[in-house]
């Protein structure tokens, strides 16, 4: 944000046993070139945490320091001793960068210990009391650190990139950790900006940015945006975004109005944005799982993905940017079965595909608004857990995922605007990575991406 800092706040949650005291941790490299300047580092241990600071967590700072908190929250077994330190040690420090990208290393260490987080699925926010304050280390199991940036007015016109986050020396002994890492904005309060998505748009190619704050209607019930409701809190993640050539945005989000620890029940749902209006629009429902207590009961939407054909109209009509005229969208996701209930494993998972003809208004597979998404992957069992969609200038629309049961990138193609599809077929074979790294828990299922030139090579 031109002329001030943004604060976000990290917080780690996972399963280990405690770590050893005085593991060492990961430090800050210089950046000296500007096509390749290597993002300085976070790195964090339940143990200890490293901050290696990112050259766009600072984006627009003239010559004023920006904070960055940090919250470890490591969740471990009840069974296991926690550890003696119960908080960040030192509790804040400071980055500072040149203009050439010289900067110093930050270290800090932390504690393995369970408290309140260990094993939930609120994406952190128990890190947190009701006053969106850092809750008690001990009883939550987070430890707080404050990073404070400062770098000169001249820093981004020549440094690109992003921070790196690295979590390590945290042990082992047999138990496979599961760390989660989360990023919240610090208020000037002291306080969490524990939000719903953030839509910000620029007008100059990107280099300066409009903030519209929270997406819209996401707040529609009571509890809807209060963290200390886990059960009630509505959650959206994993936003997609796209634009027509009339100068509309199209902002997509998962959407989850049953509570962060559900593990079913996840639909989707579309916020638009009308060239020069002053507001997003309240969600569209794209698809719900909540249509009846079976389908909540058994589903979930999960890694959606959003295309627009700018070329064509809905029925294959021509499309000229600023005629009045808006193409088809286009969205695929993983349709997976939830594990809400036990008697059916919660195996099933599926590539599918729906399309708008209205800009967004209503979706549908076969007919607007039924629904029912057209599925892709043909098969029952596992597919992958996303996709990816691209669509070629003659309108052919290509979805893309990874079969981590075949390891092989799987795709499917149509030709008359998403009404129809060709029976998946591999179009490459790959090693995947589709296990957990050593000492980790998270899974490494991939997506991949694809790409068309204008002659319609892919």
């Amino acid at each position: 944000m031109p002329g001030g800092g943004w604060r976000p706040w990290f917080a780690l949650s996972g399963s280990e046993p405690a770590a050893p005291a005085g593991a060492r941790v990961g430090a800050l490299t210089p950046l000296k070139n500007r096509r390749a300047a290597r993002a300085p580092v976070v790195t964090s241990a339940p143990s200890q945490v490293a901050i290696l600071q990112g050259d766009r967590l600072t984006t627009g700072v003239l010559d004023r320091r920006a904070r960055a908190v940090l919250a470890c929250a490591l969740a471990i077994s009840a069974t296991l001793g926690a550890s003696a330190a119960h908080a960040a040690t030192p509790a804040s420090a400071t980055v500072s960068a040149s203009s050439n990208g010289q900067a110093n290393t930050v270290v800090w260490k932390g504690s393995v210990h369970p408290g309140a987080e260990s094993g939930s699925q609120d994406e952190g926010l128990g890190c947190y009391g009701a006053d969106n304050k850092p809750g008690d280390s001990t009883a939550t199991g987070c430890d707080i650190f404050t990073l404070d940036v400062k770098v000169p007015k001249s820093f981004y016109s020549h440094f690109v990139g992003g921070p790196q986050v690295k979590v390590f020396n945290f042990g082992g002994g047999g138990v496979a950790p599961d760390i989660d890492f989360y990023v919240y904005k610090k208020n000037l309060d002291g306080t969490a900006d524990l939000s719903a998505p953030v839509a910000s748009e620029s007008f100059d190619g990107g280099k300066h940015w409009k903030d519209w704050n929270q997406l819209p209607g996401y707040c529609d019930y009571a509890g809807a945006c209060d963290p200390n409701q886990p059960s009630k809190y509505h959650v959206t993640s994993d936003i997609s975004m796209t634009m027509d050539d009339e100068g509309n945005a199209y902002a997509f989000v998962l959407d989850s109005p049953g509570g962060v620890s559900s593990a079913s029940g996840w639909g989707m749902s579309l916020n638009t944005k009308h060239n020069g209006a002053k507001s997003w629009s309240q969600p569209i429902h794209v698809h719900s799982n909540s249509a009846n207590p079976v389908q909540d009961a058994l589903f979930l939407d999960d890694k959606n993905w959003i295309a627009i054909d700018n070329n064509h109209t809905p029925d294959g009509g021509p499309n000229k940017p600023r005629d009045g005229k808006i193409g088809p969208l286009y969205t695929c996701w993983g349709l997976d079965q939830g594990s809400t209930v036990p008697v059916v494993p919660a195996v099933g998972q599926s590539i599918v595909f729906m399309r708008s003809t209205d800009g967004g208004k209503t979706w549908g597979g076969v007919t607007p608004g039924d629904n029912s998404p057209i599925p892709l992957s043909q098969k029952g069992a596992v597919s992958g857990i996303g996709c990816d969609i691209i669509v070629a200038k003659d309108g052919t629309i290509y979805v893309t995922w990874y079969d981590n049961q075949l390891d092989a990138i799987m795709q499917v193609k149509s030709i008359d605007f998403g009404r129809s599809f060709t029976p998946a077929a591999p179009i490459a074979t790959i090693s995947g990575q589709n296990t957990a790294f050593p000492g980790q828990a998270f899974r490494n299922l991939s997506i991949p991406t694809t790409g068309v030139d204008p002659k319609g090579n892919v």
